[in-house]
């Protein structure tokens, strides 16, 4: 096993392995649990707000990992329940120009090399699991 996980990757592994219950939000603590990680009884706790190298079209910011999650869990709803349920659970919505390509992107294993992916700060998102604290993550600084 590796000793960095690219966030993107993960969640990706996740949705087209069709394990997207095994993602669980603790509101309080606003992480995502990652449950048997890597096929194993252990989970991995990231924050919500956890930065990904997805690129927004504009390339002005970049989306966190509790927005990408948080728009392929409610793919199925209406608009108006998906923009009430951003503010509900206080994670940014992702516009509507973009949600066809994110949903492709990590819904379909063959999916690979987008452009709104920046190699360039992928680096800066992977997950260290080093820094792993009883299955818990810190934001980078």
């Amino acid at each position: 096993m590796s000793d960095t996980v690219d966030p993107v990757n993960l969640l990706k592994a996740v949705f087209v392995g069709g394990r997207r219950d095994s993602i669980v939000f603790d509101k309080e603590s606003r992480e995502l649990e990652f449950q048997k990680y890597e096929g194993t009884q252990s989970s991995v706790r990231v924050p919500v707000d956890w930065p990904t190298a997805w690129a927004n079209k504009d390339k002005t910011g970049y989306y966190t990992l509790g927005q990408l999650w948080f728009w392929l869990v409610n793919t199925e709803s209406a608009a108006r329940e998906y923009l009430s349920k951003t503010r509900e659970f206080g994670i940014a919505l992702v516009p509507t120009g973009e949600r066809e390509a994110i949903t492709h992107f990590f819904t379909v294993a063959s999916a690979t090399n987008f452009e709104e992916l920046d190699e360039r700060v992928r680096p800066e998102t992977l997950i260290k699991l080093s820094h792993l604290k009883a299955g818990r993550l810190q934001t980078p600084a």
